[in-house]
């Protein structure tokens, strides 16, 4: 808001907001996302997710909280509670290679407040709460 201040005293100017254009680093794993409103955005392989900031933390809308790093060639690490890091790409997706086991898992089911991943190695359902 700008304002003038003169022997009379003080005159303000009309409210203004100023939008900056944002910056969009063109390697960033998202980059070709879809955008929506209120800032989520789809990849066609990995789903609808809201980015947190700039500290890799999204939120999924099936998979709920989870840190995301890109391995630069077109794959992401996911760290995810209760399984621990993981690995996906478009080429894989929807299937996850679980780093503590060295399994390849599939999500059954994914809701808030359930979720089923099945572990092809083990040939047993994975249940995080």
């Amino acid at each position: 808001r700008a304002y003038a201040v003169n022997a009379l005293g003080i005159s303000y100017g009309a409210t203004r907001k100023v939008r900056l254009p944002q910056v969009i680093d063109p390697n960033v794993w998202w980059t070709h996302a879809l955008v929506h409103d209120g800032g989520w955005r789809t990849l066609d392989w990995f789903g609808t997710f809201s980015i947190t900031g700039e500290d890799n933390w999204v939120y999924h809308s099936q998979l709920g909280w989870l840190y995301v790093v890109s391995d630069n060639q077109g794959g992401l690490w996911l760290w995810k509670h209760g399984l621990g890091w993981l690995w996906t790409s478009s080429t894989s997706s929807p299937f996850y290679w679980m780093h503590s086991s060295t399994d390849w898992i599939y999500p059954l089911h994914l809701e808030r407040d359930l979720q089923i991943f099945w572990n092809y190695a083990t040939s047993q359902a994975i249940r995080l709460p």
